[in-house]
């Protein structure tokens, strides 16, 4: 399954005396991808092969941005921009507790998750006082999880339980002021995150073949935070 999620904020105001504009994008996301024997359920595979794949893919933008000309004011200037993505992604495969196989050839339980983040939070702010605050903030909660649970020994021709995890999160925050007398700029970009990758097997299994038991996980994080402030000499 491959899923797009995105929001954005776009703020801009000018006035001869006080400007004051703000943008906030939230972008909150709940992904779950399953594939699965129930617990209790019995299947007789016939002698074929068994499959449960359970795969998504997803990018999950947030972005706060100003209009062209950003804040202006003749006398202040005041702009803040916040971007927040929070992503919750929970992939399993699975056969379940107490759930029954019989006759299976090959036996594939995988679990793969490719989750992006890009969270951009853009700000300006000019006047005869500026003043401008930009955050960038992701928090991400990643579960990827390949399971044959408990129960009854499974006899098969081969056995591969395998979980893969990957995913690239960038934040950026990016802040500027002019002012002709005084400029004040703040910038933070925060990534929190919390992931797990897991391969397991809870039950006896034997097999003519290969059994094999992975978990990997491939993640990047980047945050990045800039302010920049022109005042009078």
């Amino acid at each position: 399954i491959t899923n797009n999620f995105s929001a954005q904020a776009t703020s801009g105001a000018g006035g001869s005396k006080v400007g004051i504009a703000g943008s906030v994008g939230v972008n909150t996301v709940v992904n779950t991808t399953t594939a699965e024997v129930a617990s209790g359920a019995t299947v007789n595979a016939g002698s074929g092969d068994v499959t449960l794949r359970a795969e998504q893919q997803s990018l999950s933008e947030a972005k706060a941005l100003p209009t062209k000309e950003g804040v202006t004011g003749g006398k202040v200037g005041i702009g803040a921009s916040v971007a927040v993505n929070v992503v919750s992604d929970n992939t399993k495969a699975s056969i379940g507790a107490s759930a029954g196989m019989t006759n299976a050839g090959a036996v594939q339980v995988i679990a793969s998750a490719d989750s992006d983040t890009n969270t951009e939070a853009t700000g300006g702010a000019a006047g005869g006082v500026a003043i401008d605050a930009v955050a960038a903030v992701t928090t991400l909660n990643q579960t990827t999880e390949a399971t044959i649970g408990t129960g009854s020994p499974l006899n098969a021709a081969s056995v591969e339980v395998r979980s893969t995890n990957s995913g690239d999160h960038t934040a950026t925050a990016t802040g500027d002021t002019k002012s002709d007398s005084v400029g004040i700029g703040a910038s933070a970009a925060v990534i929190t995150s919390k992931a797990l990758a897991s391969a397991t097997i809870k039950r006896d299994v034997s097999s003519a073949g290969d059994i094999t038991i992975a978990a990997s996980a491939d993640r990047s994080y980047e945050a990045v935070a800039t302010a920049s402030s022109k005042g009078a000499n």
